[in-house]
């Protein structure tokens, strides 16, 4: 039997997050070919004490803090956030209504477009009546 396992399933991670992302924002993971992901969580430092309130304490929903990675790895202007590198996941995205099944996703600057450029972050599943793309989340990005 295995001893190096750290995570059966790697799919939803604390990692860092640029630190003026919000909950449901895409984000790409890692350098080179990254890894395609949305984010779940985002952590919150322990709140300030309030004279006669009780603190309770945050709740992560079984979600890593970051706490115990190393300081040193963290880079600048980012904080952790839980994200998931899996399913398909409903977005505002330029085009939507012109755009076909199948149609890859680009992620550049923080933003998807239907426009090549940046790197391939999903692909066009469908449309909601709501007018948002359900995007499925590509394996890894690659550039356009």
């Amino acid at each position: 039997m295995a001893t190096n396992e750290i995570y059966r399933y790697g799919d939803w991670l604390t990692v860092p997050v640029p630190d003026d992302a919000a909950v449901g924002d895409p984000v790409v993971w890692g350098g080179g070919a990254g890894i395609p992901g949305v984010i779940q969580v985002m952590y919150v430092p322990e709140r300030p004490e309030i004279p006669g309130y009780e603190a309770l304490p945050v709740a992560t929903g079984f979600n890593e803090s970051g706490a115990d990675i190393d300081p040193t790895l963290m880079p600048d202007g980012t904080v952790f956030g839980s994200v998931a590198f899996r399913g398909v996941w409903a977005f505002e995205i330029d085009g939507a209504d012109t755009v076909e099944i199948g149609a890859p996703v680009y992620f550049t600057d923080g933003e998807l477009s239907l426009t090549a450029g940046g790197v391939l972050y999903g692909h066009v599943h469908n449309r909601g009546t709501d007018g948002r793309l359900h995007v499925r989340l590509a394996a890894v990005s690659v550039g356009a």
